[in-house]
């Protein structure tokens, strides 16, 4: 990173390099680059889309240790090609210095068939291991692709939503994702799916945190504050993982479904603290617009 910061002029590389530093390299002395800043200073935005890998960011500082960050994946699943998992419409969470929604990254590149026909029966690599909607215990479609349809970035409301329709084909007829980062405070998770035929949707979220009865996240002096805001009669539930220190937290739905709204709302604060507020208004995701002239009623 600090090669980098020379040859490309950007200090804020440097600046990154200084906060990952615990036990110094020699190479850190060659390469050592002493023109520094943050991003802040340096003026880089809190949110981002990035177009051609169909990836997003939102947060709420670039120097506050307990920060809200969250990162939100779209784009192709490649028919399996290389890396890729078959993960479209995760996301991962992280607040108060610690992740809440993990991913759990790549396998034992070792077992048999890896990055060939067995590749995707591998818990790390299927589509129920990520932080997604798994519909009828099924993997997504390999083929299939999920633009990021629109986005807004203003300070009480940073969006993106993602078309999610190609994931599931001949189940869902319509799926659309909608993340947001709320007055700064709040993560809000909306999902809406439309079937032709009633199909059973699983909406999931990894975690190595405490889960509650209620849904409620902890790890240390944190909390993640969980609520379903939309539909009635949904609930939460915690499943086991094929790993060890890992749980998931799901939402169970009473019936299977043709048409699905469904709303989280993720609070992370000080356990110490009661959850902030919440005045979110529900409203369908087309009503999600990019213009800030356009108000969410």
């Amino acid at each position: 990173m600090f090669w980098l910061a020379q040859r490309f002029r950007q200090p804020v590389y440097a600046w990154r390099q200084r906060r990952l530093l615990q036990a110094p390299h020699p190479l850190d002395l060659v390469w050592r680059q002493p023109e520094q800043q943050s991003p802040g200073q340096a003026g880089w935005p809190l949110e981002a889309r990035f177009r051609d890998a169909e990836v997003a960011m939102l947060r709420t500082s670039w120097d506050d240790p307990d920060a809200i960050f969250v990162g939100i994946k779209a784009g192709q699943n490649r028919n399996g090609r290389g890396h890729a998992h078959l993960d479209l419409g995760s996301f991962i969470l992280e607040a108060g210095g610690t992740r809440w929604a993990i991913d759990l990254g790549r396998d034992d590149y070792n077992l048999p068939e890896y990055f060939g026909k067995l590749r995707f029966t591998y818990y790390r690599t299927r589509t129920e291991s990520h932080n997604t909607v798994l519909i009828q215990d099924q993997n997504q479609d390999l083929l299939a692709e999920a633009p990021i349809v629109a986005h807004r970035f203003q300070p009480d409301l940073a969006f993106v939503r993602l078309d999610l329709s190609q994931a599931y084909p001949g189940k869902v007829r319509r799926f659309e994702r909608g993340i947001a980062l709320y007055k700064r405070t709040h993560v809000i998770v909306q999902d809406e799916i439309t079937a032709d035929s009633p199909v059973e949707a699983l909406w999931g979220m990894l975690t190595d945190a405490e889960i509650s009865p209620s849904g409620q996240l902890r790890k240390g002096d944190w909390v993640v504050s969980t609520r379903i805001l939309k539909p009635a009669g949904a609930r939460f539930d915690a499943v086991s993982t094929q790993l060890p220190n890992t749980r998931k937290l799901v939402v169970r739905l009473p019936n299977k479904i043709t048409g699905l709204r469904l709303v989280v709302a993720l609070t992370p604060h000080p356990a110490a603290r009661p959850a902030p507020a919440l005045d979110w208004k529900d409203r369908p995701l087309k009503r999600w617009q990019p213009s800030p002239s356009a108000p969410l009623r």
